[in-house]
């Protein structure tokens, strides 16, 4: 189970920490691509977001993920809060997964998974289109650019 390892220990160095962190961020967002495509596999494409959505959280929770969903997060703007967003998924608090259907991200750019990175606080991003190709764009909160996949 993936509980065991979701924290590194807390008695050893920095750089040792950050690697542990990280390998279990990779493993995270590993297991949610791969879950992705077993879900295009299994429904194909021309489903609403909400189809895909709920069977990607039975998939991650089958693979002992922790999901949030429909988390409202807030804008802020010099200390005030201007707005908010719903993040689809957050996983195991550190990924904020967004899902959409159809053929193009074409309402959805790099800029946009930024701002959805950013205003988490989450350590990395997903957009999951579940179209006629699976096609992912994955932002870490280190680099600030997009993986497509």
């Amino acid at each position: 189970m993936l509980s065991a390892i979701t924290a590194p220990p807390t008695d050893i160095p920095d750089f040792e920490r950050a690697r542990a962190t990280s390998f279990v961020q990779d493993r995270i967002t590993g297991i949610i691509l791969a879950s992705f495509f077993t879900v295009h596999r299994e429904l194909g494409h021309g489903f609403a977001d909400q189809v895909y959505r709920r069977a990607l959280v039975l998939e991650l929770q089958q693979r002992g993920l922790r999901i949030e969903q429909a988390l409202s997060i807030a804008v802020f703007y010099k200390g005030s809060k201007v707005g908010q967003y719903t993040a689809d998924l957050v996983v195991e608090g550190r990924i904020v997964v967004q899902v959409r259907s159809g053929a193009a991200p074409v309402e959805w750019s790099a800029g946009q998974l930024t701002r959805h990175l950013r205003r988490s606080g989450c350590a990395s991003a997903l957009l999951l289109l579940f179209g006629p190709t699976p096609i992912f764009q994955h932002l870490t909160a280190d680099d600030g650019t997009p993986d497509d996949g």
